[in-house]
C-alpha cells in the first residue's frame, strides 16, 4: 500500500499548489510504474497466495493508477488524449468509493 500512497501524497502536493505543476512528470512515472505496475505485481502474488481480498484490492488501486499516468501523459503530449476539466476528478472519486466499500468490507469481518 506504500505505491498508493507515495503516489497519491505527490499528486496531493501538486493538486495543493505546493508543489508547481511542472512537477507532473514525477507523478506519471510514479504512476505507471509503482503506484501502477508495481501493485498489479502486489496482486498477482495475492492470488497466487490464495488472497482473493489483497488480490482485488492492490490490482485494482494499480489499474486504476496505470490509467491515469497513461491519461495524464496522453494529455501532457496533446497527441491522443486531452483530459476534461475536472475528468481526472471522476476516477479519482470512484477509487475512494472503492476505498470506503473495502474499509467497510474488512470492518465487518
Amino acid at each position: 500500500m506504500a505505491c498508493f500512497a507515495l503516489t497519491t501524497f505527490c499528486l496531493s502536493l501538486i493538486n495543493a499548489g505546493i508543489v508547481s505543476k511542472q512537477s507532473l512528470g514525477v507523478v506519471i512515472a510514479l504512476a505507471l510504474v509503482y503506484g501502477g505496475t508495481v501493485q498489479i505485481l502486489a496482486g498477482m502474488w495475492e492470488f497466487k497466495k490464495n488472497n482473493v481480498f489483497g488480490a482485488t484490492a492492490l490490482s485494482s488501486y494499480g489499474g486504476f493508477w496505470v490509467a491515469f499516468g497513461i491519461m495524464e501523459l496522453l494529455s501532457l503530449l496533446k497527441s491522443l488524449y486531452r483530459a476534461p476539466r475536472g475528468g481526472a476528478d471522476v476516477p479519482g472519486g470512484m477509487d475512494h468509493l472503492y476505498l470506503l466499500h473495502v474499509n467497510r468490507q474488512l470492518c465487518h469481518q
